[in-house]
C-alpha cells in the first residue's frame, strides 16, 4: 500500500514539474533566444529535490541535537550598549591633610601608625582629590557601621546604574539579568536585592551576588552575565555592577601590612549594559571578543599574598604581603600566554615563537638561553586598560610588558584621579580613553588581577566611533 501511495505521489509530482519544466523552458527562450539552454529532466529534479531535503533534514537534526547537548557552534554576540562610573560629591574628597586628621580622630592608630600611613599616601600615587565616603570624610571621628556602609553602597550603586539606564535610554523593568560583585561587603539582604527594591525591578529578574572575588572581579561578573543571556532563547539584556565599600573596611589596627590598605583604596563604582538582542548591535558602544581567566589559588603563596584576616590584637583588615608583586607579575603572564594568541597579529605570534625556538636550542647545547620575545600588544590593542592596583604593580607591569607611559596612560590617570577603587578601575580608565576618541574597528583591553590569586581580561571590539567624556572624573 504504502509503495502504491508513493508511487501516485511521484506521477503527480512529475506531472506537475513536466508542466513547469515546460514553461520555465520556454520563457528562457524567448528571453535568451540565442542562448543555448541546457535543462536538468524531470528525474534528475526530482533526485537532487530528494537530497536536497535531505540534507536539510540532517542538518536540523544536527542543530537540534548540539542545542540538546549544550554545544551550540554558533555563539550569540554580546554587545555593551553603554556604561557609566560613579562620580561622588566634592565634599566626599579626601587630601592628605584631611586623611590624617580624621585618622588621629579616630583614636586607633599609635604616631608610628600614622607616620607610616602618611608616608605611604605620599608615594602611593594618588591625588589629594580621591574620595572617601561620608561616614569617613564627612564624620569626626568616623563611623564605619553597618548602616553607614549600607548608605555608601546604595549610593554608589544607585547613582552607577541610573547614569547607565540614562545612557542607554532603558527602564528598569528592561532588565532580564542582573549581576553585582562587591568583595569585602555582603549583607544580607544582598546588593543585588538592594538594586532590585531601588529600582523596582521586575519580579522575574535573574539576580547573582558576587563576594570575596578582589580587585578582578568585573571581568568574572561581565563572564557570567554573558553566559547567562545566551542561554535565553530569543535575546535580553544584563545590568552588570562592580564596586568596593570602604566604610566597613577601613582598618582601625597597627599593623603595617594591613595599613597599607588604608592609604590606597577609595569609593568608586560602575555599572554596565550588555544586550544579546540584534537590534540593539545598532546602538551599542562594543561587541564583547574574547574573556580569559586565570586562577593561581593553588600556589599557597599567591593565595595568602592578599588575605582578610585578624591581626594579633583580633582586628580584621586585610593584609598585603612583600610578595604580591611578584605574585602579579607571574600570573599576568600567565594570562597573557593563553590570551596573546587570539589577539596578536600573525608577525608578532611568528616573532615570538622563532625566538622561543632559538632558546630552547641554546638550552639543549648548553648555552645560556636569549630572552625571550616580548610583543608589542599595542599592535594588538589600541586602548589598554589595567587595573589600577598601585604605583608599583604599574611600574613592575610596565617593565613586564615592555609598554610605554602612553599605553598606561589611564591606569596611572585612574589611579591618580580615584585611587584604587578595585574591581570598578579599568571602566574609569575605560572612560579616560573614551573621552579622547576610541576608532571604530579598536581594541580594548582590559586587564584585572586580584585576591586568590586571579588573572581575568576582556577584549572588546568598538563598533563605531566614540567620543564621550561622561566617565572621566575631572579635576
Amino acid at each position: 500500500v504504502c509503495s502504491e501511495r508513493w508511487l501516485g505521489l511521484g506521477d503527480a509530482a512529475s506531472r506537475v514539474l513536466n508542466d513547469s519544466h515546460a514553461r520555465v523552458h520556454s520563457l528562457c527562450r524567448l528571453a535568451f533566444p540565442d542562448a543555448t539552454c541546457e535543462c536538468l529532466s524531470t528525474d534528475d529534479l526530482l533526485t537532487k529535490g530528494v537530497h536536497l531535503a535531505l540534507v536539510c533534514a540532517l542538518a536540523a537534526f544536527a542543530l537540534h541535537a548540539c542545542r540538546l547537548v549544550g554545544v551550540w557552534p554558533f555563539r550569540r554576540p554580546v554587545y555593551l550598549l553603554d556604561f557609566a562610573t560613579y562620580e561622588p560629591p566634592p565634599e566626599y574628597e579626601v587630601s592628605f591633610s584631611k586623611f590624617s586628621n580624621r585618622s588621629r580622630a579616630a583614636g586607633a592608630f599609635s604616631e608610628e601608625s600614622m607616620e607610616f600611613q602618611e608616608r605611604m599616601l605620599y608615594r602611593s600615587g594618588l591625588s589629594e582629590h580621591t574620595f572617601f565616603p561620608a561616614s569617613l570624610s564627612m564624620m569626626n571621628p568616623p563611623q564605619p557601621t553597618m548602616a553607614r556602609a549600607r548608605e555608601e553602597a546604595l549610593e554608589v550603586l544607585g547613582g552607577a546604574v541610573q547614569k547607565a539606564l540614562d545612557a542607554c535610554k532603558l527602564r528598569p523593568r528592561d532588565i532580564d539579568v542582573l549581576v553585582v560583585n562587591c568583595s569585602l561587603f555582603c549583607p544580607t539582604p544582598s546588593l543585588a536585592a538592594m538594586v532590585v527594591n531601588r529600582f523596582r525591578m521586575r519580579s522575574d529578574v535573574v539576580l547573582y551576588n558576587l563576594g570575596g572575588m578582589g580587585c578582578s572581579s568585573s571581568p568574572l561578573a561581565v563572564a557570567l552575565a554573558r553566559d547567562l543571556l545566551r542561554t535565553r532563547r530569543l535575546g535580553g539584556r544584563a545590568l552588570v555592577c562592580s564596586m568596593e565599600n570602604i566604610t566597613q573596611n577601613w582598618y582601625r589596627g597597627q599593623e603595617r601590612s594591613m595599613l597599607v590598605s588604608n592609604t590606597i583604596f577609595r569609593m568608586g563604582g560602575a555599572a554596565m549594559i550588555l544586550s544579546t538582542w540584534p537590534w540593539d548591535r545598532l546602538r551599542a558602544k562594543y561587541e564583547l571578543e574574547h574573556i580569559v581567566r586565570v586562577h593561581r589559588g593553588a600556589n599557597d603563596e599567591a593565595y595568602r599574598c592578599i588575605y582578610q584576616c585578624e591581626d594579633d590584637n583580633g582586628v580584621i583588615g586585610v593584609r598585603l604581603t612583600p610578595e604580591i608583586l611578584g605574585v602579579a607579575a607571574r600570573v599576568v603572564r600567565l594570562n597573557i600566554t593563553m590570551l596573546a594568541p587570539r589577539i596578536l597579529p600573525i608577525d608578532e605570534i611568528v616573532r615570538y615563537g622563532v625566538v622561543l625556538v632559538a632558546s630552547v636550542v641554546d638550552r639543549l647545547r648548553g648555552r645560556k638561553p636569549r630572552a625571550l620575545y616580548v610583543p608589542d600588544f599595542t599592535k594588538a590593542a589600541q586602548h589598554i586598560c589595567i587595573h589600577a592596583g598601585g604605583r608599583a604593580v604599574l611600574e613592575v607591569l610596565q617593565r613586564e610588558l615592555h609598554l610605554d607611559d602612553t599605553a598606561l596612560a589611564a591606569s596611572y590617570f585612574a589611579l591618580h584621579r580615584m585611587g584604587n577603587t578595585s574591581s570598578s578601575s579599568i571602566w574609569y580608565e575605560l572612560g579616560f580613553h573614551e573621552a579622547g576618541g576610541v576608532s571604530k574597528g579598536d581594541r580594548v583591553w582590559q586587564l584585572a588581577f586580584g585576591s586568590g590569586f586571579k588573572c581575568n581580561s576582556i577584549t572588546w571590539r568598538a563598533l563605531r566611533t566614540i567620543i564621550d567624556e561622561r566617565n572621566v572624573i575631572a579635576l
